[in-house]
């Protein structure tokens, strides 16, 4: 019966040992499980804030991409009136010469006729006068023709 007691003490003890190697082991597993709940639940996280941050940045991009569609369309505006005030620049500018040649010509064509009159008055003053002088020395050719004919 010694044997048989040693025998039950000797499975007791080997029960008790299963027992606390079994309750280790589902311990471990219980922390183990534990883990893994937690490691998904941060990877949840991490997802949704992927998530969260590819939606952001989806419509971060979008407003961009609308503040550069109405910057080119100011841009496009803009050129068109630029170009515009040249067009109109130039056109005034070549008016303004335009107007400075005829005004030009004019001061011109009228410092021509003053000078031509002036000449021409000057050539009939010129011309009166020789025609003075000559008749003047023509008198005298004749009065010293009529003195030589009588002293001789």
């Amino acid at each position: 019966m010694s044997s048989l007691k040693d025998r039950v003490r000797s499975l007791q003890t080997d029960t008790s040992n299963t027992d606390t190697a079994l309750t280790t082991l589902e311990e471990a597993l219980a922390e183990k499980e534990r883990i893994i709940e937690r490691l998904k639940e941060q990877r949840d996280r991490d997802d949704r804030e992927k998530t969260e941050d590819i939606e952001s940045n989806k419509k971060e991009l979008k407003e961009l991409r609308e503040k550069l569609s109405l910057l080119q369309g100011d841009l496009s505006d803009r050129e068109v009136s630029y170009n515009d005030q040249t067009d109109t620049t130039l056109s005034l500018l070549q008016g303004d010469l335009s107007d400075r040649e005829v005004s030009y010509n004019d001061q011109t064509d009228t410092t021509l006729s003053l000078l031509q009159g002036d000449l021409s008055d000057r050539e009939v003053s010129y011309n009166d006068q020789t025609d003075t002088t000559l008749s003047l020395l023509q008198g005298d050719l004749s009065d010293h023709t009529q003195s030589t004919g009588e002293l001789q």
